[in-house]
């Protein structure tokens, strides 16, 4: 026969039961998750030390590694070229009489050009510059057909706005490049020096003013720049140039060049 229980000794069976159940999987479980724990703390523990001796050598590697230089991007200075100045003819063949005379009478002269320059720097290996230039230019008259002049000078007075790429061949100390572009010359004033018989004295007097107010010229060269302070350098620059378009629209065309050592300081902003 079985005993009748009461409704509370039920319950408290049920209770007993599902406590136990509870205990059995919680002393199953208990061990893994531990066994887990030490796994994690273990790795932990191992790769910390790792970590931190990996951090002094990336950072000496950090210091190791070449830093790019900052390149400062305008530089301002002031040229000057003493200049071979002569001119090349051009004429038809009819008029080519007329060359050979001019060739034979006259010869080059010593000119010049100065002024101020800027320089734009849109990377490491190429430049843009461009600038002011009063330049003298023209040719002299060896030998005169007019009685009391023995020879004169022609004196052909431009602002030359040049605008040329110089590309670095060279990243040293002392940096060498090539240089090339175009330069708009403004015609200022034409003015003729000459020379009397048996006499040292110079006359001037006015050229023509017919002359082509603006003409163009192209432009060649090499150059090399050296640092002289912090912020200062020295350029050496030899340049060829030549007109491009005649200095008159006439029978006989003349088209002026010149060459010569440009040297210019300048200051790196």
């Amino acid at each position: 026969m079985y005993q009748r229980l009461t409704a509370g000794e039920i319950i408290i069976k049920v209770i007993y039961f599902v406590m136990k159940k509870l205990i059995i999987l919680f002393l199953f479980f208990t061990p893994f998750s531990m066994i887990g724990q030490e796994e994690d703390t273990l790795k932990k523990q191992v790769s910390m030390p790792v970590e931190n001796s990996l951090l002094p050598i990336a950072d000496s590697l950090v210091k190791l590694a070449p830093q790019k230089q900052k390149i400062r991007k305008i530089d301002v200075g002031f040229s000057y070229s003493p200049d071979y100045c002569y001119r090349l003819i051009s004429t038809s063949s009819t008029d080519r009489w007329m060359a050979n005379l001019y060739d034979t009478t006259e010869t080059y002269k010593v000119g010049y050009s100065t002024g101020i320059n800027g320089v734009y720097h849109f990377s490491e290996n190429a430049t843009l510059s461009s600038g002011l230039l009063f330049s003298d230019k023209g040719e002299q008259v060896k030998s005169y057909a007019v009685p009391t002049i023995t020879k004169y000078v022609n004196h052909y007075y431009y602002l030359d706005i040049p605008l040329k790429i110089n590309y670095y061949i060279s990243q040293k100390k002392a940096r060498f490049y090539l240089t090339a572009g175009v330069s708009a010359n403004v015609f200022l004033n034409h003015r003729i020096v000459y020379f009397s018989d048996n006499s040292t004295d110079k006359n001037a007097i006015t050229g023509s003013k017919n002359l082509s107010k603006v003409n163009f010229s192209g432009i060649a060269g090499v150059g090399i720049d050296c640092p002289l302070a912090e912020k200062w350098y020295f350029k050496l620059e030899i340049n060829y140039r030549q007109n491009i378009s005649p200095i008159l629209n006439a029978p006989v065309k003349r088209y002026l060049f010149n060459v010569g050592p440009q040297i210019g300081f300048y200051y790196q902003f």
